[in-house]
């Protein structure tokens, strides 16, 4: 069965190195555009908090995860007593000051379900609703399929900050869009000066266990 390739804008489909693992801490991010662009003193800078007078109004939103085109799942044996494990494995992460959930449809026991991981400030995620020992090491004997995942991160408004000096005409504390972060990092894309999307990507596992000596009726 092929898992459904959701359509929409993405950035690009990021092929993962199996191992690797970069986190994008967004935060970071804003401190070095900041110390780059606005000023070098750095008084207090936040995507959430009032800074003086000034409140930030950013918000972050993981849209539909995308699958490599030719994406399979295992072969589903409903006499076999089977059990299913699927492990998101995140290669190209993020760390934001906010949830990031997404809707994720898999097939288990033979039917599209629905699950809801948090990819935020995560490298690996499980769902594993018959609890199989994910410790197993699997061999030939069990059916699993792997491809490849992208999601994008849309992080839209403006962040607050306060430096004691500017190198130009820009005022010393206020709101700033966070498109514009993009300038430090090839990695971040601009949409406009309030929007900025970036791609973390990973392999999907699903992994089916089956004891073909309890047959069930």
């Amino acid at each position: 069965m092929k898992l459904m390739v959701s359509v929409g804008i993405f950035l690009l489909m990021i092929v993962p190195r199996e191992g690797s693992c970069a986190m994008l801490n967004l935060t970071d991010e804003v401190l070095y555009y900041i110390y780059t662009y606005i000023g070098k003193e750095i008084v207090d800078y936040s995507l959430t908090q009032p800074v003086g007078k000034y409140s930030p109004s950013i918000k972050a939103k993981a849209r539909k995860l995308t699958y490599e085109d030719g994406c399979e799942q295992p072969p589903y044996f409903p006499n076999f007593n089977c059990r299913e494990l699927y492990t998101w494995d995140i290669y190209n992460s993020t760390r934001t000051p906010f949830s990031l959930p997404i809707n994720v449809i898999v097939s288990h026991k033979g039917q599209n379900e629905s699950h809801i991981i948090d990819v935020n400030n995560a490298t690996i995620q499980y769902w594993n609703p018959e609890d199989l020992d994910r410790s197993l090491q699997y061999t030939g004997n069990y059916p699993e399929k792997k491809c490849n995942f992208s999601i994008e991160i849309s992080v839209t408004g403006m962040f607050a900050y306060k430096v004691k000096k500017v190198g130009d005409d820009k005022p010393k504390q206020g709101l700033h869009g966070i498109g514009r972060v993009s300038y430090i990092n090839p990695m971040l894309a601009e949409y406009d000066d309030l929007t900025l999307a970036y791609n973390i990507s990973g392999t999907f596992k699903h992994t089916v266990t089956c004891n073909p000596s309890k047959i069930e009726a």
